[in-house]
C-alpha cells in the first residue's frame, strides 16, 4: 500500500509498469529506472532487504570480529568492483544509481556487525597480514581511481557513528538515553517510510524559518519531521507492522512436517 500511495501521490505515476513490480519484490536496484522513482528513499529499503536475504549466510560466516574486519575490507574493494560492472552494464544511469545500489552499500552493514561483537562480545579489533595488505589496497586504488571512488563517504558515516554509538555505551549517557532511543528504534522503519510524506507536506505548506540562522532552522525542520514521523508511526506500527511480525515469526517457527 505505501508503495502504491508513494508512486501515486509523490511522483504523480498512475502507470502499472515493470518498476512498480520490481519495488514490490525489492529488487528494484537491479533497474537504474526503479531504484528510486517509485518511492522516495526506495534505494534504502531494497538495500535493506537485500542484506537480510544474504544476512544468515553472513552471519554464519562472521563468528568473531577478525573475520567480519576482514570481511569489510573485502567487501570494500569488491563493492569498487561490482559498481565497475555496472556502469559497464548500464554506461548511460544516473551515476546516482551507482552510488545508491546495495552493492555500493554493503560494507556498512558488516560495520554493524563489527559493533556487535566490540559491544556485546567484548572482542578487540587486532588486525592480520591479510587485513593490512587489504588496507593498503584500498588506500591504493582509491588513490588511482580517484579520491572517494573506493573509499566512499558513507562508509566513513558508518564508522564514526559506530564510534558513537560506541562512546554512548561507555558512558553515563546511555542512562539517559536508552529509552528515547529504545523507542524510536521500535519504530524506526515506519519512520523511515513515513518522514518521506511529513517532509513532502512541509514543502507544500512552505514552512517559513525562525530565524535566519542555519543550524537554528535545521534543528527546527528535523523536529518537526522526527515528532510528525513519530506521531504517524506510532498507529501504523502498533495496528500494521507489529501484528504482520508476529505473523513472520509464526510462519518461520512452525515445524515442518
Amino acid at each position: 500500500m505505501g508503495i502504491l500511495f508513494y508512486k501515486v501521490f509523490t511522483f504523480h505515476n498512475y502507470s502499472f509498469d515493470i518498476n512498480l513490480i520490481l519495488n514490490h519484490l525489492f529488487i528494484n536496484w537491479l533497474s537504474p529506472t526503479a531504484i528510486d522513482s517509485v518511492v522516495p528513499g526506495g534505494w534504502s529499503i531494497t538495500t535493506e532487504f537485500t542484506f537480510y536475504f544474504f544476512a544468515p549466510i553472513l552471519f554464519g560466516l562472521l563468528t568473531n570480529i577478525g573475520k567480519s574486519v576482514t570481511a569489510f575490507l573485502i567487501l570494500v574493494v569488491v563493492s569498487r568492483l561490482a559498481v565497475s560492472i555496472l556502469v559497464k552494464v548500464y554506461p548511460t544511469a544516473d551515476s546516482v544509481y551507482y552510488l545508491l545500489n546495495p552493492l555500493s552499500y554493503f560494507p556498512v552493514f558488516i560495520v554493524g556487525v563489527v559493533l556487535y561483537f566490540i559491544i556485546i562480545k567484548n572482542e578487540v579489533i587486532s588486525l592480520k597480514k591479510l587485513d593490512c595488505y587489504l588496507i593498503a589496497l584500498i588506500i591504493l586504488l582509491d588513490f588511482i581511481l580517484g579520491e572517494g571512488t573506493v573509499i566512499r563517504v558513507h562508509y566513513l558515516d558508518a564508522i564514526l557513528f559506530a564510534l558513537l554509538v560506541y562512546a554512548a555505551s561507555k558512558s553515563t549517557i546511555s542512562l539517559y538515553i536508552s529509552k528515547p532511543l529504545s523507542f524510536i528504534g521500535e519504530l524506526s522503519f515506519t519512520i523511515y517510510i513515513t518522514h518521506f510524506l511529513v517532509i513532502n507536506l512541509l514543502l507544500k505548506t512552505g514552512l517559513p524559518f525562525v530565524v535566519n540562522n542555519i543550524f537554528v532552522n535545521w534543528v527546527q525542520r528535523f523536529g518537526i519531521v522526527l515528532i510528525g514521523a513519530v506521531i504517524i508511526s506510532w498507529p501504523i506500527y502498533h495496528l500494521i507492522e507489529k501484528p504482520l511480525i508476529l505473523v513472520g515469526k509464526i510462519v518461520t517457527t512452525r515445524p515442518s512436517r
